[in-house]
């Protein structure tokens, strides 16, 4: 679907546990483009604890050539059994390690310029965001 001068894509990609639900927010044109990997806050009761939390900050940028991709955490997908913490959390990051992959090998993303923006779990993910910019790529 378009929105606002963006294309608006419901994508799912293989993750830890299954497909992974994500929008793919996309400019109209060739790339290659800047990107956002998105991240949505856990604050139960919210309307907004799924992919949906930036979907309209992610359709703005998108007129100035920038990719988003907005994932729904493990632990707001229909079927989720709660693990321990560090379980949880690895799943969360092979998710969006993923994802990363995904917007990488797309022609229209420049792999220089991905950017993570997300909410309190994103220091327990920056050790994996930096070894995967590092290389080489690891294997999940």
């Amino acid at each position: 679907m378009k929105r606002d001068g963006a294309k608006v894509r419901d994508i799912t990609y293989v993750g830890a546990n299954g497909p992974v639900p994500a929008y793919l927010v996309v400019p109209v044109g060739r790339g290659p483009y800047a990107t956002i990997l998105r991240g949505h806050w856990m604050m139960d009761g919210s309307p907004y604890m799924n992919r949906k939390e930036f979907l309209a900050e992610a359709i703005l940028p998108a007129k100035s050539g920038v990719v988003s991709l907005l994932i729904d955490s493990p632990m707001v997908r229909p079927g989720y059994k709660p693990q321990d913490e560090p379980l949880d959390m690895r799943d969360d990051v092979v998710d969006l390690r993923r994802g990363l992959d995904l917007l990488s090998s797309r022609e229209d993303v420049d792999r220089r310029r991905i950017a993570y923006v997300g909410t309190a779990s994103t220091p327990r993910l920056e050790p994996s965001w930096r070894e995967w910019i590092r290389g080489p790529r690891p294997l999940c």
